[in-house]
């Protein structure tokens, strides 16, 4: 089992956190983004040192563990409400799964929506936590997206940062849990799919959880 430390523990979170609002200083485009770009961009982040976001720090925690060849990495997204103003909000973090536990690499304005250790069993538990720690600071919330796992070898495909969308306000936290901690037996296997473009059966999974999300499985 990998122990992973916080990779951003080197400087404080109010150091390196990004507060100008309406400005990045990387290309943090994701869609169609192929994983070397991502890498790359990564690369330069730890070149020049300047304030990141979220998203900054999830493309730099792939990066910092790409050559923990047995650690699992998966893009997990909040999208949350203020209860007292209806503000909606966007947040990202790298999970990440060794020996049968989870955490978080992240960074965040709060301290309890970014690194969490590797100390969770499930990645239902991870999400758990998260969720509590929005419900803490007034956030309700929204959607659990989860990408799928991030290859440790150089790739051009891009990066899957949704396969997974669960609607958490609809959905009992029961069937979340199921869901989520299906979803992590198989994600492995469905990586592979995306990654050698087998995109037929990577459909064919993607499918099997939407019906799950909308409570309309199939029997077999």
């Amino acid at each position: 089992m990998h122990t992973v430390s916080d990779p951003y523990s080197t400087t404080t979170t109010n150091d390196r956190y990004n507060y100008i609002d309406g400005v990045n200083f990387y290309n943090l485009r994701k869609r169609n983004r192929p994983f070397n770009r991502v890498i790359e961009t990564a690369k330069e982040m730890t070149r020049e040192c300047l304030p990141i976001r979220c998203l900054d720090a999830c493309f730099l925690g792939i990066f910092l563990t790409q050559s923990i060849t047995g650690l699992c990495r998966m893009p997990l997204k909040f999208k949350t409400r203020i209860r007292a103003s209806g503000q909606v909000f966007r947040h990202i973090v790298l999970a990440v799964s060794s020996g049968g536990l989870y955490g978080a690499i992240g960074m965040s304005r709060r301290q309890s929506l970014m690194y969490k250790a590797l100390r969770q069993p499930t990645l239902s538990s991870l999400v758990r936590s998260f969720m509590d720690a929005y419900d803490e600071v007034g956030h309700d919330v929204l959607r659990v997206i989860v990408g799928l796992p991030l290859p440790h070898e150089t790739s051009t495909r891009p990066v899957c940062w949704k396969f997974l969308s669960l609607n958490a306000v609809r959905l009992p936290w029961d069937t979340l849990q199921t869901i989520l901690d299906r979803y992590s037996e198989e994600a492995a296997d469905i990586g592979k799919m995306w990654y050698s473009a087998s995109e037929k059966s990577l459909r064919r999974a993607q499918k099997q959880y939407e019906e799950l999300d909308s409570g309309e499985e199939k029997s077999t």
